[in-house]
């Protein structure tokens, strides 16, 4: 306890995170198949593209048929609540395992892939699930102006066609705005690549 108690917490808390974060099981099937320790690595990023890919095929199939349900809307909330834990451990909280161009440009994408995911996944919240808290401007499509809400409120704070009318709205909202946050004011700082000088 010689860095005190919040951060024994804190890290206490990150390592729960770690063993109920569904990615990190989806990791460890390259641990089963080789022991060798490139081709795991190898397999690891393969294993991790492929769920990232699972996820937003997850993401578009619920908002393609319209998904409206309680179970999906709480699948939803741990994606995004997991998509920024994974980012914020792997890329701010350990140091990388290798700081080669390429790793380099990895980070760059899983941070923008990250960063989509989450918008995308708000935008199923508030389009499909929480769109009874919201008024849009008379004459707008909700679909796309629950997308340009999304993002908008993810990079500039408000679209002014779209407007939470209770708590609940103000809520997902901020808490989108939070996510963003962190995401640009404290992982992207780690994240821009930073090339070595020859």
């Amino acid at each position: 306890m010689k860095n005190g108690f919040i951060i024994e917490i804190v890290e206490w808390i990150i390592k729960i995170f770690n063993k109920i974060n569904i990615v990190e099981h989806f990791k460890n099937i390259a641990n089963l198949i080789t022991k060798n320790k490139e081709k795991r690595i190898a397999y690891k990023n393969i294993l991790i593209d492929i769920f990232i890919l699972l996820k937003f095929l997850f993401l578009i199939i619920v908002i393609w048929l319209n998904a409206n349900s309680i179970i999906i809307a709480i699948i939803v909330w741990y994606l995004i609540i997991f998509n920024l834990h994974t980012y914020f451990y792997r890329h701010l909280w350990i140091p990388p395992y290798n700081i080669e161009t390429k790793n380099i440009h990895r980070r760059f994408i899983s941070l923008v892939t990250s960063f989509v995911f989450s918008n995308i996944s708000f935008y199923y919240l508030y389009f499909i699930f929480y769109s009874c808290h919201f008024q849009i401007t008379e004459g707008k499509s909700a679909k796309i102006s629950f997308l340009l809400y999304s993002f908008y409120n993810s990079i500039f704070g408000s679209y002014v066609f779209v407007k939470p009318i209770d708590n609940y709205g103000a809520f997902v909202s901020l808490f989108q705005l939070s996510i963003t946050f962190i995401f640009i004011s404290i992982i992207l700082t780690n994240s821009i690549p930073q090339f070595k000088k020859d």
